[in-house]
């Protein structure tokens, strides 16, 4: 007898590989399989026929599984499921989701032993709970409080968007709680694969970690934690972009764990699911000032320059004497956040997805995909050669800062992809602790944690808003809102936002609160059926495809694909009836039908 097996080898394909095996074999198992000339793991899928001791039916010439390597499930039933609805759920098909899901040591001809993952117990009944508190202490109490409601020592899995914050939580739990867990490793490697088999193994109920950590193996958790979920931090790089809360989310329904979600501020699916308000008001700590009052600094080669008010200078003086740390913030990189010819007016774009490139160093670089090119010497359209910037970035503010000073205090950069990171922090830490400012992005409210910040102002809160997607306002009212209430003292601390017009809606939720906000941003999205009132899925098509003849075809198959740039590599569609969705793709993440790389699939739900 013979059975044919579907098996799901780890790839950016969505489909299984077919192989033949003297009996059936357990769905979940891990197996050795022939792929081209070379050897992969595979885990076995659901599909599976069964034939005779005579010849397989018509012309088919299946290769043979070489070695089953489990026993058991590695992944476990609960982490398998999870895997087959990440497949769909996230437009990825099962091999790619097995690739995110699964440790890089099961990817190895390794032949472990795990014991049966149990069921959930049937008394168990879910549940929601939230936590939306401006300062870290007050959230983490009540989490602990939760936690502490098992008699048997804590049981769960708790997320945080940065693993600085889960080291901080990690550090606040009492020691009879970090005795049942384990603060799960940042990065992989033998410490990785060690915590992995630990929590596999049963020997550990508790789990406290970062992104990485929502696939940590766990038996029967209580408690599924998600803090700041309304952060880009739990999206995770590359492909998929599967999001944290969505995943921990499944696992809780799947387990009948209790959902915690906490944060400062909501997401737009929590903000609607719970009908929750805002307690705290920054009061009079939240300055607005209007910046075309404001003296305007010249910056070589970049048109407008960079507008500093008084108040600005005054405030950022006073903190500093006070021993203080100000942060000058500017969600900008590079020297000029666009390019354009002074005669025809092109601007530059990506040449992958269509975003307007910004100039950093001697490139031009894409603040969407991370695409990199040449500074140009011309414009390709009309050959002029004068070529001017627009909205100066970091690079142009902080010699500005730096004048502005005189040497007074330091004055110093920061922003994610420092070369050196960690050793550059050490020295700005040190640096910083009798005051001084910080120029920086987004990334470096992250300070607030470490150091007395006694005053955050942001250089252009207008551009932070108006960037091209449709959450600009609720990243932008984000970013504020976080520097009003991170880190110790924050209660005291000046914030000081410049806008070209402080009358701005978005801009007066920050003094009321971000239920103000959310209810006026939800109207308008409900209106234009925006997200989250549906889903847009982006396909990125390599340079190997025709993208027109597959908007076609979608056309053809009822679809509506958008096309906002046809000189880009983007196609757009709503996900209305996403398994119809999933079958008209399908055929693009096909082997047989691969032309180079596969399509790339983003999904925007919030």
């Amino acid at each position: 007898m013979t059975a044919t097996l579907s098996v799901h080898v780890p790839g950016p394909w969505w489909h299984a590989l077919s192989y033949l095996h003297e009996t059936p074999l357990r769905e979940g198992l891990r197996v050795l399989v022939p792929v081209g000339r070379g050897k992969r793991i595979g885990f076995v899928g659901k599909e599976t026929s069964v034939f005779g001791d005579g010849p397989l039916p018509g012309k088919v010439r299946l290769r043979s599984v070489e070695a089953v390597l489990d026993d058991v499930p590695s992944l476990g039933w609960e982490l398998w499921h999870l895997t087959a609805w990440m497949g769909t759920a996230f437009f990825c098909g099962m091999p790619l989701a097995l690739s995110v899901v699964s440790p890089a040591f099961l990817m190895k001809r390794e032949i472990f032993s795990f014991p049966e993952m149990p069921l959930p117990e049937n008394t168990r009944t879910g549940g929601e709970e939230f936590v939306y508190r401006e300062k870290k202490r007050f959230r983490f109490e009540r989490y602990i409080e939760i936690l502490g409601r098992n008699p048997a020592g804590p049981s769960g899995l708790a997320l945080f968007s940065e693993e600085g914050e889960a080291r901080d939580f990690w550090t606040a739990l009492p020691e009879s709680m970090r005795e049942k867990g384990v603060l799960w490793p940042s990065l992989g490697g033998k410490r990785l694969a060690e915590t992995w088999r630990k929590v596999r193994s049963g020997e550990t109920t508790f789990v406290v970690g970062a992104r990485g950590a929502v696939f940590a193996p766990l038996f029967r958790p209580e408690v599924i934690l998600v803090d700041e979920e309304a952060s880009g931090g739990h999206i995770g790089p590359g492909t998929p972009a599967f999001h944290v809360r969505t995943v921990a989310f499944r696992r809780a329904q799947l387990w009948k764990s209790l959902f915690l979600l906490g944060g400062r501020m909501p997401s737009s699916r929590v903000f609607l699911r719970g009908r929750l308000s805002c307690s705290s008001k920054p009061g009079k700590r939240l300055i607005f000032v209007d910046v075309g009052r404001a003296k305007r600094h010249d910056v070589t080669g970049v048109e407008g320059g960079l507008r500093l008010s008084g108040t600005l200078v005054r405030r950022t003086f006073e903190a500093v004497s006070a021993g203080k740390v100000v942060l000058w913030l500017l969600d900008r990189k590079g020297y000029a956040g666009e390019v354009v010819c002074d005669q025809c007016g092109r601007s530059f774009h990506c040449p992958r997805c269509g975003t307007v490139c910004r100039v950093e160093g001697e490139s031009l670089h894409c603040s969407l995909c991370g695409e990199k090119q040449l500074f140009p010497r011309e414009c390709p359209a009309c050959r002029n050669l004068l070529l001017v910037g627009k909205r100066p970035g970091l690079e142009a503010l902080l010699p500005i800062a730096e004048r502005l000073w005189k040497g007074a205090f330091p004055v110093r950069l920061w922003h994610s992809g420092l070369s050196g990171e960690k050793r550059h922090l050490r020295a700005l830490l040190e640096e910083m602790r009798r005051g001084g400012l910080v120029v920086g992005t987004r990334y470096a409210l992250q300070l607030c944690d470490a150091l007395p910040v006694g005053c955050v102002s942001w250089i252009d809160a207008d551009g932070e808003a108006r960037r091209p997607f449709y959450d600009a306002r609720f990243q932008a009212f984000k970013m504020v809102w976080e520097s009003c209430w991170r880190g110790e003292g924050a209660e005291h601390r000046l914030v000081v936002v410049q806008s070209r017009n402080v009358s701005l809606p978005w801009l007066g939720a920050l003094k009321v609160g971000w239920d103000v906000f959310w209810r006026r941003e939800l109207q308008e999205r409900k209106d234009l059926n925006l997200p989250p009132w549906t889903t847009l899925l982006c396909l990125e098509l390599p340079e190997t495809m025709e993208k027109e003849r597959l908007v076609d075809r979608l056309e053809a198959e009822g679809f509506a694909p958008l096309d906002p740039d046809p000189s880009g590599r983007m196609v757009w569609l709503r996900v209305q009836e996403g398994h119809r969705l999933f079958r008209a793709l399908f055929p693009l993440f096909h082997l047989q039908s691969r032309q180079g790389d596969f399509p790339r699939i983003t999904l925007w739900r919030e």
